[in-house]
């Protein structure tokens, strides 16, 4: 195979592994039915919820407590009550900083494996081992890579519909 072969084989290769990096963190699917009061119920004290209410205002705070036809959501000082018939929707939020990073960090060790096989060999300047070269630039990709996956879940939120009023 010859250099030009080469590149070509590992640009493709870059270009499919962008291709799959996933665009959204969306689509995850409740324990029970977004309809039900159930589901709210069963939200444990403190996580991070965003209520949507009919009026079309939204607040987002920490479930203090759940009761029989209302939410308390804030601080002490700052709780908001929201009564169930006024609830068109309520969302748990959460940062997925971990599951980000390790999938950037997968997809910069994909990037040096292929770098590394690419690399590797014998050229003008000498031969070095495609093992070598690859265990060199695998975590090399890998540490950039989990960075840049951190950074995308710090300021990402995935949001789960957990309530949906009628």
């Amino acid at each position: 195979m010859n250099e030009q072969s080469r590149r070509h084989i590992v640009w493709v290769v870059i270009a499919a592994m962008l291709a799959a990096v996933p665009t959204s963190m969306v689509g995850q699917s409740p324990t029970t039915s977004p309809g039900s009061w159930s589901a709210v119920q069963s939200l444990k004290q403190n996580v991070t919820v965003a209520v949507m209410t009919k009026d079309g205002t939204q607040t987002k705070g920490k479930l203090q407590r759940v009761l029989e036809d209302s939410i308390v959501v804030g601080e002490d000082q700052n709780a908001k009550t929201f009564k169930r018939d006024n609830i068109a929707a309520i969302y748990k939020s959460e940062k997925s900083k971990l599951k980000t990073t390790l999938i950037g960090a997968g997809i910069g060790a994909g990037t040096g494996v292929v770098l590394g096989a690419a690399v590797g060999g014998c050229h003008d300047i000498g031969c070095v081992s495609r093992g070598k070269a690859i265990a060199v630039a695998a975590p090399l990709f890998a540490i950039p890579g989990a960075l840049t996956g951190l950074l995308i879940g710090h300021h990402r939120e995935k949001k789960t519909l957990v309530f949906a009023g009628k």
